[in-house]
């Protein structure tokens, strides 16, 4: 499994990371050059975004706007798009994006003592508990020859779904006329 995750070009990912005072729910591309596209919310707030060519873009939606309590702005500034902060974005890369991501998977890749044939979305695929991790965390890896992860459950921690390996594209950063960079 390492080396199928090792050699791919790129994957989806949704699910929700856990951590004690916050949550991350993520529906997004990931690929091995760092460049990630999709929405996430981040506690509440809402996020949809664009990493390419190391810049992250927000994009302004009715959500994200309404969370800032901006939603009268919405008619000039929804489809549009703002430059996230340095800070927002190497936060985010490093909490979920492709380098900490096959990071859990990798650390979750050495095979326990009950490795189980099952059916995952009507595929054949294997299930076990990751040694070090409890009793009820599980991965569930599709069957060979490539065995990519499918889902990783670890109670309190994350659920993550895998799809699309070596299927997602490059995003494009937006195109200018759309950078909104005034005030909002």
């Amino acid at each position: 499994m390492s080396a199928s995750v090792t050699a791919a070009t790129g994957f989806h990912v949704k699910g929700v990371y856990t951590w004690p005072k916050a949550i991350l729910k993520v529906n997004v591309d990931l690929l091995k050059s760092g460049q990630m596209a999709g929405s996430m919310r981040d506690d509440s707030e809402p996020l949809s975004a664009i990493y390419a060519g190391g810049t992250m873009y927000t994009e302004l939606t009715p959500a994200f706007l309404g969370y800032f309590g901006k939603s009268a702005e919405c008619a000039a500034l929804c489809g549009k798009y703002i430059l996230s902060k340095r800070t927002t974005s190497r936060g985010l890369l490093r909490s979920m994006g492709n380098a900490s991501t096959e990071s859990i998977i990798d650390d979750m890749s050495a095979v326990g003592p009950a490795m189980t044939s099952v059916t995952f979305d009507g595929h054949s695929a294997y299930r076990w508990t990751p040694p070090n991790y409890g009793p009820n965390s599980y991965i569930i890896v599709s069957a060979l020859p490539q065995c990519f992860p499918l889902k990783i459950y670890v109670p309190g921690h994350f659920t993550l779904t895998f799809s699309r390996w070596n299927k997602v594209s490059a995003p494009e950063p937006p195109a200018p006329a759309l950078i909104y960079n005034g005030t909002w």
